[in-house]
């Protein structure tokens, strides 16, 4: 396919200040974008490199899309460590045109329209050496856009009606003794298909999937690090981190098949290195996936028998960065 999207925007956002502890935000932005889509799709004779009796498969497709996206917020300051916060923003994702379609009315999918809801807490503690922020958030998505794979190298996008997501983040910082830095990061998720009838099925088959769980949405997440750094008094600094990752299970098609779903599991990563007194440049030996813990990262039914993308296994190498 041959495509081009030409985007003109504008967008502004003032911040007033009710009163010494409490501001508003208030922003909008507004966006013409306009999307040309081309197919010329046929099949090909592998010995003579001619177009085959069926011929090629033309179609064209032209769409403009308009989106306004407000944004409201307020921040409350009660004390100096502690930021009480909330905010209303809606976020909008134009639309666009399917490959593998034979007409333009066919291959189109609308643009994905979200209000987002988000109120939190960020705290600090203990002469800063304790961070403590909590998040919660309420997504409302309307022609939620979805991708399900149709063959190798070709993925669909289809709209579901509507969709939800809830959840809560708490995210943890603490420096118990100098040069130790632990972190924690706990997510839970809630997000479902409101109104899904047509969703795409095994086989190329169409199903209900409204009620089940969102693609690739674990409903409990966590990430633990640990990092010691020594500071030597030339200034020189060796440090050390490990870090450990777990999800619950995910589904990656709309019709929630176990079968296309990854179960709960973990991966333990560590790293050594150095860093110079100017920190320009640092050096680390890295490992990723130390207990070799197989699992998928996507799956796709292409044919009879599911097919998977394998995470990565147990790997070691070197990193280095420079700062110019």
């Amino acid at each position: 396919p041959h495509t081009s999207t030409n985007v003109a925007a504008g967008f502004a956002q003032g911040n007033y200040h009710l009163t010494d502890q409490l501001s508003a935000t208030v922003g909008i932005r507004y966006a013409r974008e306009e999307k040309e889509f081309k197919q010329d799709f046929g099949s090909y004779s592998a010995t003579t490199g001619l177009i085959s009796t069926a011929g090629p498969i033309r179609y064209t497709g032209n769409s403009v899309y308009y989106s306004t996206t407000p944004k409201f917020g307020l921040e409350y300051v009660p004390m100096d460590n502690v930021l009480v916060f909330g905010s209303v923003t809606r976020g909008f994702k134009s639309g666009g045109y399917n490959m593998t379609a034979t007409l333009a009315s066919v291959a189109a999918f609308a643009p994905e329209d979200l209000w987002s809801y988000e109120v939190g807490v960020k705290t600090d503690w203990l002469n800063k050496r304790l961070r403590v922020n909590l998040t919660g958030f309420y997504y409302d998505y309307s022609n939620m856009q979805v991708q399900a794979f149709i063959r190798p190298g070709v993925a669909d996008i289809t709209n579901a009606a509507s969709a939800t997501v809830k959840g809560l983040e708490l995210e943890l910082t603490a420096q118990p003794v100098q040069g130790l830095q632990l972190t924690a990061n706990l997510a839970w998720l809630d997000g479902t298909y409101d109104s899904y009838p047509r969703a795409p099925g095994p086989g190329g088959t169409i199903v209900d999937a409204s009620g089940n769980r969102i693609n690739a949405a674990p409903k409990y997440s966590t990430n633990f690090a640990a990092e010691y750094d020594w500071i030597q008094p030339s200034g020189d600094m060796f440090f050390v981190r490990a870090e450990y990752f777990w999800q619950d299970r995910q589904f990656f098609v709309a019709s929630n098949d176990p079968n296309q779903s990854q179960g709960a599991y973990g991966v333990l990563n560590a790293s050594i290195g150095y860093e110079a007194p100017d920190a320009r440049w640092r050096v680390a030996l890295y490992g990723k996936n130390l207990t070799d813990r197989q699992y998928i990262t996507i799956t796709g039914t292409v044919s009879p028998v599911i097919s998977g993308r394998p995470g990565d296994p147990r790997t070691f190498g070197v990193r280095g960065t420079y700062k110019f």
